[in-house]
């Protein structure tokens, strides 16, 4: 499962209206709060209060359509008593709504592809205590959970989910509806979609008394009290609750907290975490990244200030091909000079970093002659390889060249030479004075007695580009 959006209303900005703490990338915000009261509720945030001195609702325009999600999981946290004439708690205007009736039972309503499917819930909640309230469907059955325990499913087959026009309401239709809006406390409103919600998962949202939003994430080793920021220090955040999976919760401490990054600063309950963890996925502009740990915070307050920083590159890396050369035209050494049969030509920034590397093989046959005959393989102006080939045989040279410094200007190569009917032979080593700001040449060399001692059939080269995972 995966959060789309949560509203929950632990951070009060001492105005009368909350703000939200949302998705960590959808950032659905709300847009207006009307009517509502704050309420402190077991010392560790805030619920809202709605319909106490008349009508009341949170406003939110920009969860119109949430991307084709067809699976829905509502997650609610009320109190109330005895409602009016239908209570509104959750409304999207062709799309779904959540509605508490006059006998203070829960009903579910979702419009699709296949038409509206409605399902109302057994129990009523309308007794002055808290409750959760799921409601779920998988495009086959509607589903109500009351505190952990599944009504009896509605069948609701489709394919599609239709979110109407508009803007989406917590706790009435729409602005002007001043009848039948929710009376009650507010606790958290969460929307996951991708998996429907288990009986375990039910269970485990109804059981939890810790505020805060269940935000499934790829990043473990969290503690209750550790704190979290974005890379820019403004938008805050406290650890909550973690459970056994690496879901944690969070309670917002300063803006809303979205970061593209994420950092940790330790924990305000446990010395031994008190430290900075920010990841940079590319901290030096060519896809290299960096985590840094900044040691040593005394307190929340200095957690901008922090001692004895260490930091750490991480290069897991992954080749990306592009392609250089590849030649099958025949040539031949002209008697007794050298002669470059093959002339590759790598232009200057070709190469840029410590992890490129290059694949080649050349393809050349020698005479059915005692002739002496020699074949190099020059890169820049530095001949890494000297074959001197037998008569009468089809060879190959291949390998590779892999930028081991830089900034030092040194290689790693890796070649193989075979003739036919023979083991290979291994020629490897490093190479040194290698200028990557020029162009660069790899050259196929051959020289017999005679023209035509050594006659090259073909090559390929490929050039790879390294990047940190």
């Amino acid at each position: 499962m995966s959060l789309v959006a949560a509203y929950i209303f632990n951070e009060y900005s001492g105005s009368g209206v909350p703000t939200s703490f949302l998705d960590w990338k959808s950032g659905y915000n709300l847009n207006s709060a009307v009517g509502i009261a704050m309420s402190s509720v077991n010392s560790d945030g805030y619920d809202v209060i709605m319909g106490a001195s008349g009508h009341s609702h949170l406003e939110s325009t920009t969860l119109v359509d949430p991307g084709g999600i067809y699976v829905v999981s509502w997650v609610l946290r009320i109190k109330c008593a005895a409602p009016p004439s239908g209570t509104y708690v959750l409304v999207k205007k062709g799309g779904f709504s959540i509605v508490i009736n006059s006998s203070g039972f829960v009903v579910f309503t979702l419009v699709t592809n296949a038409g509206t499917y409605s399902m109302t819930s057994s129990v009523n909640v309308c007794d002055g205590g808290y409750h959760s309230i799921i409601c779920t469907s998988d495009k086959l059955n509607l589903n109500i959970y009351t505190d952990g325990n599944p009504d009896t499913p509605v069948s609701a087959v489709y394919t599609t989910i239709l979110y109407g026009a508009g803007a989406f309401f917590i706790g009435a239709a729409s602005p002007t509806d001043v009848t039948t809006y929710y009376q009650g406390t507010l606790g958290y409103v969460m929307f996951y979609s991708h998996d429907v919600l288990t009986d375990n998962d039910a269970i485990n949202i109804s059981n939890s008394t810790q505020k805060g939003a269940s935000v499934n994430g790829d990043i473990n080793n969290f503690k209750t009290g550790d704190i979290l920021a974005d890379q820019s220090l403004q938008n805050t955040a406290v650890v909550s609750w973690v459970t056994d999976d690496f879901n944690y919760a969070v309670i917002p401490l300063g803006g809303t907290l979205r970061p593209n990054a994420f950092i940790k600063y330790g924990s305000m309950l446990d010395k031994f975490r008190q430290n900075l963890i920010e990841i940079d996925a590319d901290f030096d502009g060519n896809n290299n990244g960096q985590i840094r740990l900044l040691q040593e915070l005394n307190s929340f307050t200095a957690y901008n200030n922090p001692v004895n920083p260490q930091v750490w590159d991480y290069r897991g890396l992954v080749a990306h091909f592009c392609h250089w050369f590849c030649e099958y035209q025949q040539r031949q050494n002209s008697g007794t000079t050298i002669t470059n049969l093959y002339t590759e030509t790598l232009l200057a920034q070709s190469i840029v970093k410590n992890g490129d590397y290059l694949e080649f093989e050349y393809w050349f046959n020698s005479a059915n002659n005692a002739n002496s005959k020699t074949v190099n393989l020059v890169f820049y102006n530095t001949a890494l390889v000297t074959v001197s080939p037998s008569q009468n045989k089809i060879c190959k040279l291949k390998g590779t060249i892999v930028i081991t410094d830089f900034v030092h200007q040194t290689i790693l190569y890796d070649i193989e030479y075979t003739e036919s009917g023979s083991a290979p032979t291994f020629y490897r080593g490093t190479s040194s004075t290698y200028n990557f700001n020029t162009n660069l040449h790899l050259i196929l060399q051959a020289q017999g007695a005679a023209t035509g001692d050594i006659i090259a059939t073909g090559g390929k080269g490929m050039k790879y580009r390294a990047s940190s995972l």
